[in-house]
């Protein structure tokens, strides 16, 4: 049998076991504290774009941070503005009734590319036990390669500043990031891959697209974040598949994401997130272009959560037995009995749609394209095709709650192969 029809899990579990030793022998002098201790600690991860009148993931961050009072380190280091950036974070945290500061670390600039200018605050030692003594830590938006550029000195250790985010964590505090202050928390980060389809095409490289992350989630999850308003679960997939993460979490606008110590993953807010599964996928690498076979996605709304070592999933108790989508039912009848094609499977929240119909539907699949559209006027273009099918284990929620994006669906299966699309697409 070749090497890549092999279950995904057995052709990179050597990969995930050399990883595993690595972290687990990695000790942090500065906290005192080894990096395999699981920590104590919780993460807040946000998709990007939260409404300042969220009812659920602000007040979740002045809980998770230990309630009114509690002092908040803020990191606006992804910004092109930091200042502003940060005097409108600690605004906003202020009127939530924590007692927040700005940590005056950034990178910068140059005619030559932008590079590391940390200044003295990241070794400074009154810094960094102001941090340390933190209850909890933001880690703004921006882009994301600028909280590694200002965080990481030029070996790829952590600056001392970086070692205090870890201390709190690992000592019991909170966390929190947002838009490229969640992507920072994996363990491989993208840095620079904003279209989707191109990423697709192209594929991902270390160093180009890649890069290492701070790696406070597990090190077997790839965390993104506008995931589903952008598209970007296919990115999600291409970079899984590159660097054998065989789980990944994509998080979408208005949502978070708690993670409490290290181990389960709960959804607050607005929509939710997308949770993608490779462990027993394959892919074809004589192809020579990104596709895959028998990929799991799931879809978890606010309230839903996954147990992130064993991936079983707790469906909110809000969501009652009467609201799980039976099509095995006498007489029921479901509600999408279209045929399912999609001619923009990367549009926004067109993922959630398809998987959220395919649920409710009569027919076992869903098709879905990828393409440049402008390219296909003139000729001949490449793109994907999605085929999403139901299996056994397919499962599929509504509920009641009267705000965002509430149903849940789990396990919808999906092969991803390359196509050429014929043009001129109209006349």
């Amino acid at each position: 049998m070749p090497l890549t029809s092999l279950p995904y899990a057995f052709r990179k579990s050597a990969l995930f076991l050399g990883i595993a030793i690595c972290l687990s022998q990695v000790c942090r002098a500065e906290t005192g504290l080894p990096r395999a201790e699981p920590p104590k600690g919780r993460l807040l991860l946000m998709g990007g774009a939260e409404r300042a009148d969220n009812p659920v993931i602000w007040p979740e961050l002045v809980r998770l941070a230990g309630g009114k009072g509690a002092r908040v380190a803020i990191f606006p280091t992804g910004s092109r503005n930091p200042e502003r950036s940060g005097a409108a974070l600690t605004e906003q945290l202020r009127n939530l009734g924590l007692d927040p500061f700005v940590v005056p670390v950034a990178a910068r600039t140059s005619a030559s590319g932008t590079i590391s200018d940390r200044g003295p605050s990241a070794d400074d030692s009154q810094w960094i036990e102001r941090v340390r003594q933190a209850d909890a830590v933001f880690v703004g938006a921006g882009v994301q390669s600028r909280h590694r550029q200002a965080l990481v000195d030029e070996m790829g250790r952590d600056t001392p500043l970086l070692e205090a985010i870890r201390y709190v964590y690992q000592r019991g505090g909170l966390v929190a990031g947002t838009s490229a202050g969640t992507a920072v928390m994996s363990r491989v980060m993208f840095i620079d891959a904003d279209f989707v389809l191109q990423t697709l095409l192209h594929g991902t490289h270390r160093g180009r697209e890649l890069d290492d992350g701070f790696g406070l989630v597990p090190a077997e999850w790839f965390i993104d974040q506008h995931c589903l308003v952008r598209g970007r679960f296919a990115r999600a997939l291409v970079a899984m598949q590159t660097t054998a993460t065989p789980f990944g979490l994509g998080i979408d606008e208005d949502s978070g994401v708690v993670i409490e110590q290290g181990r389960t993953a709960r959804v607050v807010g607005h929509r939710g997130a997308v949770i993608l599964d490779l462990s027993q996928a394959t892919h074809d690498a004589k192809i020579g272009k990104f596709n895959l076979r028998k990929a799991r996605l799931s879809f978890l709304s606010h309230g839903d959560q996954i147990d992130l070592a064993s991936r079983a999933v707790t469906i909110d108790p809000e969501k009652k037995s009467t609201d799980k989508i039976d099509l095995q039912k006498a007489g029921y009848r479901p509600n999408f009995d279209q045929p399912l094609f999609y001619k923009d499977m990367l549009g926004n929240m067109v993922v959630l749609d398809l998987m959220y119909r395919l649920a409710d539907s009569p027919h076992e699949e869903a098709i879905g394209l990828a393409f440049d559209g402008l390219a296909a006027r003139q000729g001949d273009t490449p793109g994907f095709e999605f085929r999403f099918y139901r299996g056994a284990d397919t499962a599929s929620w509504n509920s009641h709650r009267s705000h965002g994006d509430s149903h849940t669906v789990i396990n919808i299966y999906l092969d991803v192969r390359p196509i050429t699309v014929h043009g001129p697409l109209y006349d």
